[in-house]
């Protein structure tokens, strides 16, 4: 509305019914009724209720899937990871954009969610509709779709929190409160108690953030030390003589952060003090490294001397030296702390040393860090997107979860998603075979009957069930070409499960070429 007013408008969603509308401005402009609003890509009327706004989404789904079974069905079309990446980005993508509202349904909505998700999914792998839905997140690598809904709305809301005092949702009336509905409020509270942790410990962006990449010197491929030609044993040498020449009256802080099943840590070194500290878990080495060099500038920097912070994660410093407005949280506020000091006419540089590599000031606060314990002092400081990749992880696991628990797993094995097995096979064509090989879905009069739609499921040869696991494993009518492949793919029991058998074609590009060829031996096409 402050930016242009007089192309805002006003929307009545109460359930009173009145004779005549007030008339409201802003700024001295006149705001007009309307009888429809768009927000989020959701289109709210006064009777658009969440049945209705989930019909028109779906709706709008139902279109962009029929473009993509003209692509899916294609025999020689799109790879499948492509059409994945296409149903996500285009259908799937218009549930997730409002997320904010979507998270918000019921069970029974949110379920119907889920629902153009596998139909979506059915069409990007090439599998029947009978498919099992747990298979086929298994196999596209994706979360639930009602999980990430909600994933990502919280995950919005993390990001206000993160971004504050930019926060248009937190900014209101000069209060530093998230401004939700009790339902976003409760859901914000369980995760960041399951993750053992309050907002207030969330890292936020600088009150006046800084995006100039160049606030200070950073030195990642300057010096001879720091070249990956020079042998080890000469890097320490090397560096000794770089602090001499060109560092000469700096004051020398090294910087570390650590990550173990244990601990994350960080610690930092001078010749004058040194300090360690336990950090939160979910804190990423990358947070924690310069975590590190916030706060060595804060504990261990002198006011007479020009600082030379040394550090041996490239990944942070170099985000540092390309820094803008996106940057990590983290990274905006080591930037800040810069900006104070270089305000004050002190001169900070970084210098990236190779870490270990015989470096004292290095191995030192390597070691240091490394040295925390349970009674080690612990900072509280998390940054968001460690949070969100956190978070992110726990949602595709509920995934892998339900499918470890499933009877499928026994079936099947653990196989690896249809992206891992893209990078083996050479086409659509290949994709959709072993997808259906692997979900048990390649069409047999075993299967066909299992939905009333063949009159006989046995082998005519052998008088068993003619379905997938038989013809590979059993039928007498392919024998001598099951000993073959078997000797191809060094399969010793003549006897083996489905799940055996997939676990050996999976083992790598070889063995999957392998079969795929004899396939066509055993009239599966």
């Amino acid at each position: 509305m402050a930016i242009c007013p007089d192309k805002s408008a006003i929307i009545d969603l109460s359930n009173k019914n009145f004779t005549s509308l007030p008339r409201l401005t802003y700024a001295g402009i006149p705001l007009t009724w309307s009888e429809s609003l768009k927000y989020l890509g959701i289109q709210f009327t006064k009777n658009n209720q969440n049945g209705c706004i989930l019909r028109n989404l779906r709706s709008k789904a139902l279109k962009k899937i029929n473009g993509l079974k003209v692509l899916g069905y294609k025999r020689n079309g799109p790879r499948t990871k492509h059409l994945i990446t296409i149903a996500n980005n285009s259908i799937l993508s218009l549930f997730y954009y409002s997320c904010p509202i979507i998270n918000k349904f019921s069970e029974t909505h949110l379920k119907s969610c889920n629902v153009i998700q596998t139909t979506t999914l059915r069409i990007a792998l090439g599998v029947p509709i009978w498919t099992p839905n747990i298979i086929l997140l298994k196999l596209a690598g994706q979360e639930i779709m009602s999980v990430k809904i909600r994933r990502l709305a919280i995950q919005f809301f993390i990001k206000q929190i993160a971004t504050h005092p930019f926060s248009p949702l937190i900014h209101t009336n000069d209060e530093s409160n998230l401004q939700l509905v009790e339902k976003d409020a409760e859901s914000l509270r369980v995760t960041f108690h399951n993750l053992n942790c309050i907002p207030d410990h969330v890292i936020t962006l600088p009150v006046l953030p800084h995006s100039n990449p160049n606030l200070c010197e950073i030195f990642l491929k300057d010096f001879h030390f720091q070249s990956k030609e020079i042998p080890v044993s000469i890097i320490a040498t090397s560096f000794t003589e770089c602090i001499q020449r060109f560092f000469p009256n700096h004051f020398i802080i090294a910087t570390d952060g650590s990550k173990s099943h244990c601990y994350t840590s960080i610690a930092g070194l001078s010749n004058i003090h040194q300090f360690s500290y336990r950090i939160h878990p979910l804190n990423s080495v990358f947070t924690a490294e310069v975590l590190a060099i916030c706060q060595a500038l804060d504990e261990l920097a002198v006011p007479e001397k020009d600082i030379l912070i040394l550090s041996d994660s490239y990944s942070a410093l170099s985000s540092l030296k390309n820094i803008t407005f996106h940057s990590p949280k983290v990274i905006q506020r080591l930037a800040s702390k810069i900006h104070v000091r270089k305000s004050m006419k002190q001169n900070i540089s970084l210098l990236w040393v190779p870490g270990h590599s015989g470096i004292f000031w290095n191995e030192k606060v390597d070691s240091l860090a490394k040295q925390v314990t349970d009674s080690t002092s612990f900072i509280e400081w998390i940054a968001s997107e460690d949070i969100i990749s956190n978070l992110r992880k726990q949602s595709i696991q509920i995934t892998h979860d339900n499918y470890r628990r499933s009877k499928y797993q026994a079936m099947i094995g653990n196989v690896p998603d249809i992206i891992t097995i893209s990078k083996w096979t050479k086409n659509r064509v290949q994709d959709r075979l072993i997808a259906r090989i692997i979900s048990k879905t390649i069409i047999t009069p075993g299967l066909l009957h299992r939905f009333n739609l063949h009159p006989d499921p046995l082998c005519i040869v052998c008088n068993e069930n003619n379905d997938i696991s038989h013809i590979l494993l059993k039928c007498k009518k392919y024998a001598s070409f099951r000993v073959i492949l078997w000797n191809k793919l060094n399969i010793v029991e003549p006897n083996i499960t489905y799940d055996v058998l997939l676990s050996h074609v999976f083992t790598n590009k070889k063995n999957l070429t392998i079969f795929i060829q004899a396939l066509k031996f055993f009239d599966i096409s």
